[in-house]
């Protein structure tokens, strides 16, 4: 009796994510109306054969997404399928290299709920060729709990979150830790499959966003990195290859915006001195008790600035 009430929840889990009749089919969910923001996501994987409802009509946009589940998704959205439930699809998976060794290692781990993070971390590794053109740090801002996603998975939320594949909530949280959705889950992987559903950070010319008291341009060429290894407060790093003045310009409007124009001065002043990627840079500078290295290897040149 017990083998047989476990073959049934068994059953009724698979058709549930994208199995019976309802998979695929051009269904309409008891729970799902039309204006609802995550309809047209729920009836775009339904009818992909992605995901489905539950026996009794109703698809459930606000149950949790268990691991297992979500991974079955993403692996059946890359164009495998027929897979044997979960097992093929976690094998799978691991072997795409979109879930490592160690990570959801027993059962229990990968039938539990599935966080936002970690729905980032396998949607992240589902796009290996994805083209990440700015400098990511420069939306750890725009995250409100950004300290609170975990160290390891900060890459991924970031990543996501430029490209519109997962946002934040209207406080302008992420929520890392908050159990991810069944609609949520389908908005991620329309979004995933489909480039022009993202609905990204959009940043004009010339917007900023402030990192650390520093005003840093969202569309420029510095690449920005934050950290507290050897007291240092921020990093800068831009390409010098161009020939016009105007490449100085976005590194200029960083510095002024922490330090003053006139602060800074001296270090642009320095920094134009390199005329070609021969030229080597090595000096200290020191603005109100902030020690700036400048640096340089070929037409990179590196700012490190250090904490008080």
């Amino acid at each position: 009796m017990r083998k047989m009430a476990g073959v049934l929840a068994a059953v009724m889990v698979w058709a549930a994510l994208c199995g019976g009749a309802v998979c695929g089919a051009a269904v309409k969910f008891s729970d799902v109306p039309d204006k609802a923001w995550y309809a047209d996501y729920v009836y775009k994987l339904s009818a992909k054969g992605i995901i489905g409802g539950y026996q009794s009509g109703r698809f459930g946009p606000e149950d949790d997404v268990k691991v297992a589940q979500f991974i079955t998704m993403v692996v059946r959205s890359l164009g495998y399928d027929n897979l044997k439930y979960y097992s093929g699809y976690v094998d799978k998976a691991k072997n795409l290299r979109l879930v490592d060794e160690g990570e959801f290692p027993t059962k229990a781990s990968l039938e539990r709920a599935i966080t936002r993070e970690e729905s980032a971390r396998i949607i992240v590794r589902a796009l290996k060729n994805e083209k990440y053109n700015v400098s990511l740090s420069v939306f750890e801002g725009m995250i409100g709990d950004y300290m609170s996603i975990d160290s390891s998975m900060r890459s991924y939320v970031l990543k996501v979150y430029y490209l519109g594949i997962m946002g934040g909530y209207k406080s302008g949280n992420f929520g890392p830790k908050d159990k991810s959705t069944r609609a949520q889950a389908c908005k991620m992987i329309m979004c995933m499959l489909e480039p022009e559903l993202r609905e990204g950070p959009v940043a004009k010319d010339g917007e900023t966003v402030k990192i650390k008291g520093y005003d840093v341009p969202i569309k420029s060429d510095i690449v920005i990195s934050t950290g507290s290894e050897y007291n240092v407060d921020i990093f800068l790093s831009i390409d010098l290859s161009r020939s016009d003045d105007s490449q100085y310009e976005p590194l200029e409007k960083v510095l002024a915006s922490k330090f003053g124009t006139e602060a800074i001065n001296p270090i642009i002043d320095y920094i134009k001195t390199k005329k070609d990627r021969f030229t080597k840079l090595q000096n200290a500078f020191y603005i109100d008790g902030q020690k700036i290295l400048v640096g340089s290897n070929g037409y990179i040149v590196d700012l490190v600035i250090y904490q008080r």
